[in-house]
């Protein structure tokens, strides 16, 4: 319309210019012709000119617009009339989106009167974010000259409609920018779009996360789809499934039959037919599956055979579980030793096992017409009871008296459970086992159980009399022998510290030779001692927090001198070398020296030892190791380790000494302490006993601030003896203990009054008053436990402290020697340096 409009502009201006120009050049030559410029009419003539030029003019631009104006004319009123009856709203709205004008279909469209809408502004009709959405509308009109698009408009029923429209901006022939718009209600058809939409969202959903999976399979039966849950199911990822051919992967045994079932589908359109087999999964593993193929192959949409199939492994394996379970009870039930009823509520007898005929002596017929009342004893009391109980409970378990064929009565055990069978029907089993030779038996036994506890209680006594024997006897010797090592371990060490004078160099070897000699007495005495008190179960531990590096590091010292003489290189590591432990310091140091001792004593000069320590924070454990060079140990020599006084080699000609007891004491330690132990060893290469304890990361904190608190107290105690004095009553039979107890600690500084008899301490003291009492406990006269309590019941030597001295070694002597009131207690052979600083925290 526009060009048009445009081309009979440029033809009227074209035609306009031609005639002006035709007319200017005749006018003017005839002008000249009639009338002479000099002429006083030439002006006027040249007036009445420019006027017929004029109505000329016009009545050229007249006669050649009028068709124009016409066809004009024709077309707007076409486009009013188009605009006024169009179904789609038409509307017009400038850039503040005030509308200018609107169409009937807008007025049905809003369901707004005319005059409503001219005054109604566009982004007031939006439904939801008006000012937004109008805002970014207007931005695309501005740019791009045209909007299109879909809006969502409430109209005057509250409803919220939804609008496509297709807007133009015009700037040309307008005093300001409109903009025109046409829209049409699409909202049914774009429900129906959601409907449709959601429709198929779903129908997707149920195939991709369903449990039945689906295959869309060529004629050929190549896959052509495949739903998720198969490719799940099967393990294949789907780059792998698709294109391939469906027969790959079924079982060579079900192929040749899956083949046919498949060929049958092809023949006919809509045919449907049902099968079992078995699919490869991607592990190579074969599952069952259960599935119904269909020619859908005349569908356009479709076009493949569909199989729709599900995993059926489970229930097959249950099936196969359940048939073999079947067949396993009925090989039970024919071949059991015990008998076998299968009886109704009413007492018939169903069915019977061989064992049954057997007991019984009758055949499965016969007991079957006879019924319970046949092979009960209906005298038997307990039968009524027990059928109450079955009825009640559905089962019952005990013993009853049944009848064999010739009228013999026999005590049976009878177990019975109530069950319903296939068909619904309640059915009770009982397993039946003859105890006629138990009950036999069970006589026996019990007169010769009279018999063993008249026995078990008198070698009871007879043992109780044997431990206390035994008990006494360690005792005796323990303290028989601890008296005479103090002597010899006291005398030596006084002599080596130079109390009674300078050894020169061989004799100072020669006590050197009988102190150590001592101290391997003592540790083979300690050794026996601690073996029987852990068998007897008076063993105590008495755990604490420590720094295991200075255990560590103590035992290593304790065995230097040994590797030394050998030239035995020792190792010592630890992961950190500052874990603490809560266990016995003691009995650990004692089992770190057993195994070094044996490490070194078992490594031919010039090898190596190793001790490491490691913290295991994930198992909660402390590993110790000691690793050696040695000799090592065969397998069958491990099992003799342990057990005690055994010795790998216990000939006579035997290269290395000990009793034996050295390992088995360190492994009853070790368990004790909730440990365990370990052994590695191959002969030549040589050996590594390992043992963990418990531990935890928790107790390093604990270990920081007990380590502060006990070096003040060592710090405390260090100070020299010779400083302080006091009084010192030393009350000791043995004269050879009393010497060189009194020797000693007069060179330390006290003075010290010897009692040799219990009798006389309480006319001695008086003579005294000592600062502290060292008491011995077996004595002539009176024993240190009555003279000590005969010192406390006096109010003048209620306080004065009293350390018992003694060779009672046994569990038990230290609690005793505390609650008769001494104040703390060391067994002989005592080391002199611990009794002097013993004595000092008294003093």
């Amino acid at each position: 319309m526009k060009l048009k409009r445009n081309m009979t502009l440029l033809r009227t201006t074209l035609i306009y210019a031609f005639f002006s120009a035709v007319w200017i050049l005749l006018s003017d030559k005839a002008l000249e012709i009639l009338i002479t410029p000099s002429d006083p009419d030439y002006i006027l003539a040249q007036t009445i000119k420019g006027w017929l030029f004029v109505l000329a003019s016009a009545s050229l631009i007249y006669f050649m617009l009028r068709g124009d104006l016409k066809l004009l004319e024709e077309s707007e009123e076409k486009y009013r009339d188009l605009v006024e009856n169009s179904q789609s709203l038409i509307c017009t709205h400038d850039l503040e989106g005030n509308l200018l004008s609107v169409n009937e279909a807008a007025v049905e469209l809003s369901g707004y009167s005319h005059e409503t809408l001219l005054k109604t502004n566009l982004k007031d009709a939006l439904a939801a974010n008006g000012e937004k959405r109008f805002a970014a509308y207007i931005n695309e009109i501005k740019k791009y000259g045209r909007a299109m698009g879909i809006m969502k408009v409430r109209v005057a029923n509250g409803e919220i409609r939804t609008w496509a429209y297709n807007n133009t901006l015009r700037v040309e022939g307008v005093a300001s920018p409109i903009v025109r718009g046409s829209a049409r209600d699409i909202t049914e058809r774009k429900q129906a779009e959601e409907a449709l939409q959601a429709s198929e969202l779903r129908f997707r959903a149920l195939i991709e996360h369903g449990l039945d999976n689906i295959s869309l399979l060529a004629p050929d039966g190549t896959l052509l789809w495949e739903s998720p849950a198969a490719v799940n199911m099967l393990g294949y990822k789907h780059e792998q499934f698709k294109g391939r051919n469906i027969f790959e992967i079924i079982h060579p045994e079900d192929l040749e039959r899956v083949q046919k079932q498949f060929a049958e589908v092809l023949r006919e359109p809509g045919s449907v037919i049902h099968s079992t087999f078995r699919l490869k999964h991607a592990d190579g593993t074969w599952r069952w599956v259960e599935g119904i193929g269909t020619n859908l192959l005349h569908e356009p949409s479709v076009q493949a055979i569909v199989i729709n199939y599900r995993d059926i492994t489970e229930r097959r394996n249950a099936e196969d579980e359940l048939r073999e379970s079947e067949e396993r009870y009925r090989l039970l039930y024919n071949s059991s030793l015990d008998a076998i009823l299968l009886t109704a509520p009413d007492g018939r007898i169903l069915s019977v096992n061989p064992a049954a005929c057997r007991m019984f002596g009758r055949t499965e017929e016969e007991i079957q017409h006879l019924g319970r009342s046949g092979v009960a004893d209906l005298s038997d009391p307990r039968l009524a009871l027990a059928l109450e109980e079955r009825a009640r409970t559905g089962r019952f378990s005990g013993e009853l008296t049944l009848l064999r064929e010739n009228g013999e009565k026999f005590p049976v055990e009878v177990s019975t459970a109530m069950f319903k069978d296939k068909n619904g029907d309640v059915v009770s089993s009982m397993i039946i086992r003859d105890i006629t030779e138990r009950r036999k038996n069970a006589e026996l036994i019990r007169q010769y159980t009279d018999e063993l506890e008249t026995r078990v209680e008198e070698r009871t006594m007879e043992l109780v009399h044997a431990n206390r024997a035994k008990d006494e006897f360690l005792a005796n010797m323990s303290h028989e022998l601890r008296t005479p090592l103090n002597g010899i371990l006291g005398f030596s060490e006084t002599l080596l510290e130079g109390i009674r004078g300078p050894l020169n160099e061989r004799q100072a070897q020669a006590v050197e030779l009988i102190h150590s000699s001592g101290q391997h007495l003592l540790g083979l005495i300690n050794d026996i001692l601690d073996v029987s008190k852990i068998e007897s179960g008076k063993f105590e531990l008495h755990p604490e927090l420590f720094a295991v590096n200075d255990i560590c590091r103590s035992s290593l010292n304790f065995i230097k001198q040994l590797a030394s003489k050998k030239h035995i290189a020792l190792e010592y590591s630890s992961y950190p070398a500052t874990n603490a432990l809560i266990a016995d310091p003691k009995r650990l140091k004692q089992i770190l020296v057993n195994l070094l001792n044996n490490a070194v004593k078992f490594t031919p000069e010039g090898g190596s030892v190793k001790l490491e320590v490691l913290a295991d924070v994930s198992a909660g454990l402390m590993r110790f190791s000691v690793t050696d060079t040695g000799i090592g140990i065969s397998p069958e020599d491990q099992q003799k380790l342990f057990k005690p006084f055994v010795q790998v080699d216990s000939s006579l000609a035997r290269q290395y000494e000990g009793t034996g007891l050295g390992l088995t004491l360190v492994k009853k330690l070790v368990e004790m302490h909730n440990g365990s132990m370990e052994l590695q060893s191959e002969p030549g290469t040589g050996s590594c006993f390992s043992f963990a304890l418990p531990w935890s990361e928790e107790i390093q904190s604990d270990k920081k601030q007990n380590h502060a608190h006990s070096e003040g107290q060592i710090n405390a105690a260090s100070v020299d003896a010779k400083t302080i004095r006091g009084k010192i009553l030393l009350v000791e039979d043995n004269a050879a203990n009393a010497m060189i107890t009194q020797d000693y600690l007069e060179v330390c500084g006290y003075q010290v009054r010897v009692v040799h008899d219990g009798g006389e301490v309480i006319s001695k003291i008086m003579e005294v008053i000592p600062d502290i009492i060292l008491m011995d406990i077996q004595m002539p006269t009176v024993n240190g436990f009555d003279v000590t309590r005969r010192l406390r019941a006096d109010p003048q030597f209620a306080t004065v402290p009293i350390i018992a001295v003694t060779a009672f070694a046994m569990p038990g002597d230290r609690e005793r020697c505390l609650e008769a009131g001494m104040n703390e207690y060391l067994s002989k052979p005592v080391k002199l340096k611990e009794l002097q600083k013993m004595i000092e925290l008294f003093i």
